[in-house]
C-alpha cells in the first residue's frame, strides 16, 4: 500500500500518492479530488499522483467571488510551486481540462504531458445556458441531480444507458457496485 500524504498550501487541499514523475489529476466542477480514488490503484505504481480540491470545492478555501479560470490556472501554479514541481503531466477532467489546457499555455516548460478528458469547447449561447442550469441544479439539489443532464449533453454516446446507471449510483457515493467496471473501463 502507498503512503498517502495530506496538506493544505495556501488554502488549496491536496494529496499526494504513489512513486515516479509526478502527474496532477484536475477535477470537474462541483466535484473534489475524490473522483480520482477509483484510479489510485493503477496510477500509483508507476507515478506521484497529486490530487486537489479546486478552489470553491471540496477543503480548499471558498473565495467571496466566482473564479475565473486565470485563478485556477493560478491556484495549480501556486501548488506546484508549493510542492517544489519543475514540471509534471496534467489530467483534468471537464473543467479541469479547461484548466490544463490553460495552464498548459500559459506555462509550457511546466507541463510534460497533457490529457483533456470530457472537456467542452465551442459551446453555443443555448449550451452554455443548459450548462449554469445544471450548475444551478446542483446546488440545489445535489451533483447526482444532474447526472443525467449531462449524459444527454453527449459526453458518452456509445452504451449511454447502461453506463447512466452505472454513474448515478456513483454520483450517490455508493462506488462498491461499480468499482470493477470504472477500473476497467477508464484507460489513461
Amino acid at each position: 500500500m502507498n503512503d498517502i500524504k495530506h496538506g493544505s498550501f495556501q488554502g488549496t487541499s491536496w494529496s499526494k500518492e504513489g512513486t515516479g514523475s509526478p502527474v496532477i489529476l484536475v477535477h470537474g466542477l462541483g466535484m473534489n479530488r475524490q473522483m480520482w480514488q477509483w484510479q489510485m490503484d493503477s496510477l500509483t505504481p508507476h507515478f506521484s499522483v497529486i490530487c486537489f480540491d479546486l478552489l470553491g470545492h471540496g477543503e480548499s478555501v471558498n473565495p467571496e467571488i466566482p473564479c475565473q479560470l486565470s485563478q485556477f490556472s493560478g491556484q495549480l501554479l501556486a501548488l506546484m510551486d508549493g510542492l517544489n514541481l519543475e514540471s509534471c503531466a496534467l489530467v483534468g477532467f471537464s473543467l479541469g481540462g479547461l484548466i490544463v489546457q490553460d495552464f498548459a499555455l500559459n506555462h509550457p516548460e511546466k507541463v510534460n504531458a497533457l490529457v483533456m478528458l470530457n472537456t467542452a469547447h465551442g459551446r453555443t449561447k443555448s449550451e452554455r445556458k443548459a450548462v449554469l442550469a445544471r450548475v444551478q441544479q446542483a446546488g440545489e439539489h445535489g451533483p447526482a441531480s444532474t447526472v443525467e443532464a449531462h449524459w444527454n449533453a453527449g459526453l458518452v454516446l456509445i452504451f449511454q444507458q447502461k453506463i447512466l446507471k452505472f454513474w448515478k449510483k456513483y454520483v450517490a457515493g455508493s462506488w462498491q457496485m461499480t468499482k470493477r467496471f470504472i477500473r476497467k473501463s477508464i484507460v489513461f
